[in-house]
């Protein structure tokens, strides 16, 4: 056991694998590991498996894999009105005072759209498909307000059901988006049959890889 106890460690802080060319194990700054070249110049890369315990190191395969799960943002609407205990935009039923812009933000590490919705509920009985006119414009920093600019006059949606909230996919006039746009998207109802109350944008996207 005393044999054992004097050879299982090493009073030098650098251990060499494989000869003088051999990745290197190097103790620093008390208990920190590095794992370095044959001359102690630079890092060099350690492979393992993929993390199974808390304190597992984990594997760039691990950790892009992590950061590509989609991501869910939401842009309040921009208003002091209320609706319960939300605050909302409350917009008649037709056009000109049914009329309201929403703006929002595309993230820096946006990769591709998943959804892009805007969120509310009508407060009485409307119309089963009520019909609603989009139009947007959208641009970086440095381009032009409008840089993009769409429109779609063919939405519906079922404004039936009193309180209970509906989503108005706001993507077929958002095609072209990218890293750092700035957005305006225009909701024109057309006889919807209610007063509606919309609280916020919701944009679930895939995100870039690190």
């Amino acid at each position: 056991m005393a044999f054992f106890s004097k050879i299982r460690g090493t009073f030098y802080t650098l251990l060499q694998l494989g000869g003088k060319a051999g990745a290197q194990w190097k103790s620093v700054a008390g208990p920190i590991m590095e794992a370095r070249n044959a001359t102690d110049a630079a890092y060099i890369i350690v492979r393992g498996l993929n993390p199974v315990g808390a304190q597992d190191f984990a594997t760039k395969t691990y950790v892009d894999t992590a950061n590509t799960a989609n991501i869910t943002v939401f842009f309040p609407a921009e208003t002091a009105a209320a609706s319960a205990d939300y605050r909302a935009i409350q917009l008649n039923p037709d056009g000109g005072s049914g009329l309201f812009q929403f703006n929002f933000q595309i993230p820096a590490n946006f990769s591709a759209l998943v959804s892009l919705e805007l969120i509310g509920w009508p407060n009485s009985a409307g119309s089963a498909a009520g019909p609603y006119d989009l139009t947007s414009d959208y641009g970086a920093v440095g381009e032009q307000f409008d840089a993009h600019s769409e429109a779609d006059l063919t939405g519906t949606a079922d404004f039936s059901v009193s309180g209970q909230k509906l989503a108005i996919n706001l993507a077929s006039v958002f095609s072209s988006l990218a890293p750092g746009d700035s957005c305006g998207v225009t909701l024109d109802h057309n006889t919807v049959g209610a007063i509606i109350g919309y609280t916020h944008i919701k944009l679930v996207y895939t995100p870039t890889t690190p």
